[in-house]
């Protein structure tokens, strides 16, 4: 999520997640992924949720500390707990990002 900083290309995304779906593949390959994860059809859509998750505990969240609670709340097995912590210092303006 560091590396998409604005609403603006938050859009984006989600704009490309639904063109992937809409191509309805029989196989995705993620660009990260947990090893033994599946990724499918429903890949795209897990991905969107969790931006749309991510926003909204960003909008809630008074620091990082209180946005990686929320977010680890809503996906414990999310794994990259770096990418977690840096995006979330990044969101709430607590660390740049280039």
């Amino acid at each position: 999520m560091a590396d998409t900083q604005t609403p603006e290309s938050h859009t984006e995304w989600l704009d490309a997640l639904a063109e992937i779906q809409a191509l309805k593949a029989s196989v995705i390959v993620p660009g990260h992924a947990i090893v033994g994860d599946v990724a499918d059809i429903d890949s795209p859509a897990f991905t969107a949720k969790y931006i749309r998750d991510f926003d909204a505990a960003t909008a809630a969240a008074k620091n990082s500390t209180d946005l990686i609670a929320a977010m680890t709340a809503l996906y414990p097995k999310a794994g990259s707990v770096i990418s977690l912590e840096i995006s979330a210092r990044v969101a709430k303006g607590e660390q740049t990002w280039p």
